[in-house]
């Protein structure tokens, strides 16, 4: 597989929005006129992708897409910013991404506020759990889990039962701050009901009885599992340095990007209505 050089790495032309505290992915989109707002993780964020979701269905729309997606990012890193949940909630339509169940504070550990994948403190419930485990040198939620399920299999069924109603919660509360219309979707190489647990490619401990209980509280639920093809894909067509390829080997590649772009806007469409007629504009 062809390395890309250095010098070519993509430039994500960082930006920031309102009074928010993070930096989201440019090209920075005005959110004074009709928008719709696209909240997620590395696949929304686009990660080594050249033409991310979100600029792919603005493309074929024509109505501004703000990307509000953050790298590894859970469900904490939106509900912790008050002032991105506010401006979601101005969109016409924000589309927000299942993200896995790990990269969330929860009653056994503490993640990063706005790095979730990152394994900040055990709670006092977790040490009791795992009197025999050191928890100096795990530092990423999916290592801490690795050592948990090997620790303990037993254990490590009452860690996966707390993520998952953590999870819910914390979706619904994301979903009820955020106003408007919603559409939720889902991003992987399986299924939800066929997800893998040993996949970086799907949503971690999120199963269908998860994503159903969300239903009440968004217009609509999109399901995308990624072709054969996408999936041997590998990085064919990413953008990353030689440090970066093994992070770059765990992401969807552009042809699972334009799929799933595809799928959104057959949704998407008929939601914006007249909007899409509106002349795009970028913010200065």
């Amino acid at each position: 597989m062809e390395i890309i050089p250095k010098e070519s790495v993509l430039d994500y032309a960082a930006c920031h929005y309102g009074t928010s505290r993070l930096t989201f992915r440019g090209p920075k989109q005005t959110t004074d006129a009709p928008f719709v707002a696209f909240l997620g993780g590395s696949e929304v964020y686009g990660r080594f992708i050249d033409r991310p979701i979100s600029m792919l269905v603005e493309q074929e729309l024509g109505i501004n897409c703000a990307n509000f997606g953050c790298k590894n990012a859970g469900v904490d890193v939106f509900l912790q910013d008050p002032a991105l949940c506010e401006l979601a909630s101005q969109a016409a339509v924000t589309v927000i991404q299942i993200t896995g169940a790990q990269n969330m504070s929860n009653r056994f550990y503490r993640v990063h506020p706005r790095f979730n994948d990152r394994f900040v403190a055990p709670a006092a419930s977790l040490k009791a759990l795992y009197p025999d485990l050191d928890f100096t040198n795990i530092h990423f939620c999916r290592h801490a889990l690795r050592e948990f399920y090997q620790a303990s299999a037993t254990r490590f069924e009452l860690i996966v039962d707390e993520l998952k109603a953590a999870w819910v919660a914390r979706m619904i509360q994301l979903l009820e701050t955020v106003k408007g219309r919603k559409v939720l979707f889902w991003m992987g190489a399986h299924g939800i009901d066929t997800a893998d647990e040993n996949s970086l490619l799907d949503p971690l401990y999120v199963d269908r009885d998860m994503v159903e209980a969300l239903r009440p509280y968004v217009d609509e639920i999109v399901e995308y599992v990624a072709s054969r093809q996408a999936c041997q894909d590998g990085t064919r067509g990413m953008i990353f340095s030689s440090a970066e390829k093994r992070a770059a080997q765990h992401m969807f590649g552009p042809r699972a990007h334009r799929e799933v772009a595809k799928a959104l806007v057959k949704v998407l469409e008929p939601m914006v209505g007249k909007l899409n007629r509106c002349e795009k504009t970028i913010a200065a």
